[in-house]
């Protein structure tokens, strides 16, 4: 009624203010021109399956009233855009709404309030983000984080996992294979790989429904457990330990019921703290093996609880955090992710006071140690699949969280508990645990596919109103989660357009009610990355370039957001370093100086992201025996880009470098190391594997190269054909894919692979340094001063293209330098094919048969001439001489000249340069890839000298593992000169697997396969061993 009558009496107004000029009042076909208009630029804005239309105008005395559908509250809006659809209206009108207000409006609310503020220069809500106090804080960092994310508490999570389905009383995936990949773990890939790293960097305290360790080992460290002690320091019994009036942690079994809470089946404890108290709690556990453990913490949040001391005591230091344990307890709480060793070595988790003013209690609880295997029994079983496989409802039920927020179904669906309890878990941090969650975010990948090779692209998605309300809890408006959805939205499709492809899909921005987004009691967007299904995405999608920059721009998305309703400057954090080096400097009877060097690497998008200073980070490792490979320590800060170290003789050093700004810490830079051996030749180890890769998704294509690991591959494609369509999950139709692998790591490109063969040097009685391939090339290291060099290329597959590379290489083994080079791909990046008709010499050859063809055509003149009867004889005898002379001229045209200036062009041709290299240099030519199937190598009797003394027999992994990364695709490689032998063969082929070349006054070794994918290092060793008695002349 209220309606009807506002446009009652709007017409009215109309008619008594313009009832001289009621003809032309606007309607739907006068302001066609207008939205036609409007639609046109907006679809240059977003790709949205709507069309912005008009409901209804209204006129009144001051303004005119233009309501629109609300396809409009799809599109990313600034202020410019409002402008004009503002004019496009007003040009349509006619000219008694000059002078008018036009005012633009979807339903009852203002277009204006969709306009993004952030980008529209608009001061944000004072109310939107309030400073908190820091829950959990890193110690000794050396760093102070202000311009980033410190003391932020976000929830992030991945979509789906393996879910038990009672539909099927089974447990399964909860979308289909495909591309080598399920949704499950692609997009968790992103999430535990790439962007938590990124806002933890940030200085974020960074909450994941599940589970983000890869470790398929779990330690858990209770009180009462022989692992566990306690300390009362002070002697007062004041501070001693005693049991907490609350249940806590306690594992009963190895598995856990349908309703069981581990959290309330045993106890926790507690001691008094104030600026006196000295007790300590220690969990010192027994580690089976070496390697990577998340570690989690919990404790009880009581009313008088005050701060606690928790320390990390692993392979390579110790790493302290300051929790407030007044908020958070009574579930896991993550602390970061640390090496350890094998055995009882010390190592673990210490809780102490922090021994501040303020008198209260300290409370401590179990420590877990690794992400372990699925133990919640569901149907007749666990999954047994590792925990970070899983769906959030599992890790939330292990995680102490009550019935109703891990499962709203009340056990009767996994499925929807899945997606239903990750809101809930939100609610239930920020109100029962007073947790101070900042904002939310959910990472999802789409269906659907495009006929035409385009991207299905981006989708962001808010919801406004939950339960008829459009205000969160604490007051501020939920249209705050659409600032936060553009600003992500912009910025992975901006970068993506700047990095990758230029055509990527921006789509909408929905008002929608899906779960995830709805029911947080706090700022949320569900961000659908692009399609799983199609495959132009998912060329991208499976690139872990692709998810860097992905990863990346979401961070940067998040820190804007954050930045912008708080009213604080920002600063992106920086990239990683790049012409990293570590050379040998000084020497002595016992030491040695290593000089590290390195470049920062710019950001031409963020100018904020320049480095201030760098943590330079050291691991040392004793090279003899079969010492586990430590962790690297705490990290000395720098303020240049230059560090020098004293190094003892006989161990082995390892350095990375982080790059540092007010807005936190790079991804750290490639490893390199080195190591003194006195009175013994330094070895320079060159790395130029640097490369990370999606894998080839066409029949045949090459293996992904991850970056460190990959968590995201179930099995290989099966299904090539673009005919096939999806039926349901397990028949996917194209981009199918086997679901036999894992879950299970697949290892990548480590960055780190000087430290094999260093040890391998080492081991063989040479000392080494190394650098980057990229700081050979600057002319940042020299490589002259050292006697061989040794090239890592991995699976790097444009080896030699380098011009400088080549130059440089060619004057140092012309010196009297020798090279060992290594790699899958040393042969095939360096084939050149002697068919090859270049651009230039293609016209010569068209001449050629230009002049054929007017050879031809006064041949058949001569012949009809001939048939006259009274010919012209000297009219024949001239065309016969043309004849003659074209014929000369054809013949100096396809014969010498074509070959002269194909021979000049070649020799500039890099791909030629490149063969030249490779044959006159390294003593080697391709000849073959694929050289075998299974990665066996065998050596072979040959003059070089090589394996005179001993036979040895090699392996390579040829499939994907978590151990080291496979070479599908090794180079078979045959000797091209005199002087140059095959000592390896591969096996089942018996092609040539490794050249040793002596030339004038160098030698060089090739190996068809990177010796750093060996599968043990004492393969690595022992082939080591006799490649250098070979360069020194041994």
């Amino acid at each position: 009624m209220r309606i009807f009558s506002r446009y009652v009496t709007a017409v009215l107004t109309a008619l008594a203010v313009f009832c001289q000029d009621a003809d032309a009042q606007p309607d739907h076909r006068t302001l066609k021109p207008a939205i036609d208009s409007i639609n046109t630029y907006l679809s240059r804005k977003a790709a949205v399956n709507r069309t912005v239309d008009i409901d209804t105008v209204l006129i009144n005395k001051h303004s005119i009233e233009v309501r629109l559908n609300d396809a409009i509250s799809d599109y990313p809006l600034r202020a410019v855009d409002l402008q004009f659809m503002t004019d496009a209206i007003r040009s349509s009108l006619p000219d008694y709404g000059t002078g008018l207000e036009i005012k633009m409006l979807y339903g009852e609310k203002p277009v204006k309030r969709l306009i993004s503020g952030y980008y529209s220069g608009m001061k944000p809500d004072k109310r939107i983000n309030k400073s908190t106090a820091c829950w959990i804080e890193k110690l000794n960092s050396h760093i102070d984080i202000t311009e980033g994310l410190q003391g932020r508490n976000i929830a992030l999570w991945s979509s789906h996992g393996y879910y038990y389905s009672q539909d099927d009383s089974r447990w399964k995936w909860q979308r289909a294979p495909f591309f080598t990949t399920v949704e499950d773990m692609l997009t968790h890939s992103y999430v535990t790989e790439f962007l938590a790293p990124m806002l933890e960097n940030a200085g974020a305290n960074v909450l994941m429904p599940r589970e983000r360790d890869s470790q398929r080992t779990e330690l858990i460290v209770d009180n009462g457990s022989p692992f566990y002690t306690e300390r009362n320091n002070s002697g007062n019994t004041r501070y001693g330990w005693k049991d907490t009036s609350l249940p806590g942690f306690g594992a009963e079994s190895s598995s856990l019921l349908t309703d069981g809470n581990p959290f309330l089946s045993g106890s926790a404890r507690m001691s008094a703290s104030d600026s006196k108290s000295i007790q300590t709690a220690s969990y010192l556990p027994y580690f089976p093996k070496t390697g990577d453990y998340a570690v989690y913490v919990s404790y009880q949040s009581l009313p008088e609880s005050v701060p606690a001391i928790y320390t990390v005591r692993h392979s390579g230091g110790e790493q302290s955090y300051r929790i407030d344990q007044s908020i958070g307890g009574g579930t896991w709480i993550y602390l970061g992710t640390f090496r350890f060793t094998e055995g009882e070595c010390g190592q673990g988790v210490t809780v102490r006071s922090a021994q501040e003013k303020k008198k209260g209690v300290i409370t401590t609880d179990a420590v877990r140690f690794g992400g372990g295997m699925g133990n919640v029994l569901r149907g007749h079983s666990t999954s047994g699949y590792p925990r970070y496989a899983e769906a959030a409802r599992y890790w939330l039920q292990w995680s102490g969280f009550p019935e109703k927020v891990y499962s709203p179904n009340d056990g009767a669906n996994d499925y929807k508990d899945d997606y239903m309890s990750r809101g809930e878990w939100v609610n239930y941090m920020k109100d029962s645990m007073n947790i101070p969650v900042d904002m939310a975010l959910a990472l999802h990948t789409d269906a659907g596919f495009c006929q035409n090779d385009s991207i299905v692209g981006t989708l962001a998605i808010y919801k406004e109103e939950s339960d008829g309300k459009a205000r969160y809890s604490d007051g501020k408006a939920r249209l705050t989660a659409r600032e936060l959805a553009d600003i992500v939205q912009t910025s992975i499709v901006d970068d993506i357009r700047a990095y990758c492809r230029t055509d990527w899909t921006r789509r909408a921005i929905w008002d929608r009610s899906y779960v995830e987004a709805r029911v947080p009691d706090v700022p949320t967007v569900l961000i659908e990355l692009l399609s799983h299904q199609n495959v132009s995405d998912m060329q991208y999608a499976l690139n872990p370039e692709f998810k860097f920059i992905v990863s990346r721009a979401i961070y940067k998305g998040i820190l804007r957001y954050l930045s912008y309703t708080s009213g604080r400057q920002y600063a992106v954090q920086p990239l990683p370093v790049q012409d990293f080096s570590a050379v040998i400097a000084d020497q002595s009877d016992s030491a040695a100086r290593i000089k590290l060097s390195w470049t920062p690497r710019t950001d031409p998008h963020e100018p904020s992201a320049n480095p201030t200073s760098y943590i330079v980070y050291r691991r040392i490792l004793n090279p003899y025996g079969d010492n586990p490979v430590p962790g690297f320590d705490n990290g000395t800060v720098v303020t240049g880009t230059t560090y020098t170290d004293r190094i003892e003789a006989g161990r082995l050093y390892s350095y990375k470098v982080v790059a540092v700004n007010d807005g936190g810490l790079s991804f750290p830079s490639e490893i390199l190391s080195a190591g003194y051996i006195p009175e013994k030749e330094n070895i320079l180890v060159v790395n130029g594997f640097t490369s990370v890769s999606a894998p080839g998704l066409d029949f045949g294509g090459e293996q992904a190269i991850p970056y460190i690991e990959d968590i995201s591959y179930i099995g290989a494609q099966y299904g090539y054909s673009r005919d096939e369509e999806w039926i349901h999950n397990d028949r996917p139709g194209f981009g199918a894919s086997y679901m036999d692998y894992g879950p299970e790591s697949v290892a990548g490109n480590t960055f780190d692979y000087p430290l094999i063969h260093g040890l391998a040097l080492m081991r063989s009685g040479y000392g080494f340094c190394s650098a980057s391939l990229g700081s050979i090339i600057s002319g940042q290291t020299e490589p002259g001063i050292y006697p061989a060099m040794d090239i890592i290329f991995g699976k790097e597959t444009a080896c030699f293209s380098n011009d400088t590379l080549r130059d440089i290489l060619t004057d140092y083994c012309l010196n009297g330098g020798s090279l060992i080079v290594s790699g899958a791909d040393i042969g095939k990046s360096t084939d050149y094919d002697f068919s090859k008709i270049y651009p230039e010499t293609s016209i010569l050859q068209t001449s050629s048969k230009s002049i054929g063809s007017a050879i031809s055509g006064l041949t058949q003149l001569a012949d009809s001439l001939a048939l006259t009867p009274e010919h012209d004889s000297m009219l024949a005898a001239g065309i016969q001489d043309a004849i003659l002379s074209l014929s000369a001229i054809s013949g100096k045209i396809s014969g010498t000249l074509s070959e002269s200036m194909n021979t000049s062009i070649r020799d500039t041709d890099p791909d030629f340069r490149t063969y030249c290299f490779v044959n006159d240099i390294l003593g080697y030519r391709w000849s073959n890839g694929h050289a075998s199937s299974t990665g066996d190598v065998l050596s072979v009797c040959n003059p070089s000298g090589i394996y005179r003394d001993t036979t040895a027999a090699l392996g390579f992994q040829t499939e994907p593992c978590p151990d080291i990364y496979c070479v599908e695709s090794p180079d078979a490689i045959i000797p091209a000169r005199d002087g140059a032998h095959t000592f390896l063969r591969y096996k089942t082929v018996n092609t040539s697997a490794a050249v040793a070349y002596e030339g004038d006054n160098h030698r060089c070794v090739s190996i068809g396969f990177p010796i750093e994918a060996l599968t043990s290092q004492q393969q690595a060793d022992d082939l080591m061993r006799e490649v250098v008695r070979f360069v020194f002349k041994e």
